[in-house]
């Protein structure tokens, strides 16, 4: 069997998913297509990460706020992520504030 975890910096989005929304909600129909991979014959969970924990993830939806296209596929790392992936490397711990 499959596990698949995944992390979210919304704790709004990760109750949505374990909660759910009524039908009426802006976001019912994306969290009603999580719901459906969540359903499918593999493990999966949900959890909430501060921003600080993953902030190469932070970044990357920053920046993909302002594309045009709806996929991308990164063969390189954009260049703002640069000293986030070095930091990352060696480790380094960044505390909430």
């Amino acid at each position: 069997m499959i596990h698949q975890p995944s992390a979210t910096d919304s704790l709004g989005a990760a109750q949505f998913i374990v909660h759910g929304v009524p039908s009426s909600h802006r976001y019912a129909n994306m969290v009603s297509l999580i719901l459906n991979l969540l359903s499918r014959p593999w493990t999966a969970s949900v959890q909430h990460v501060f921003r600080e924990g993953n902030r190469c993830a932070d970044l990357l939806a920053k920046l993909g706020v302002n594309l045009l296209d709806r996929f991308v596929v990164l063969l390189d790392p954009p260049s703002e992520l640069d000293h986030l992936l070095v930091e990352d490397a060696f480790r380094r711990v960044v505390l909430r504030t």
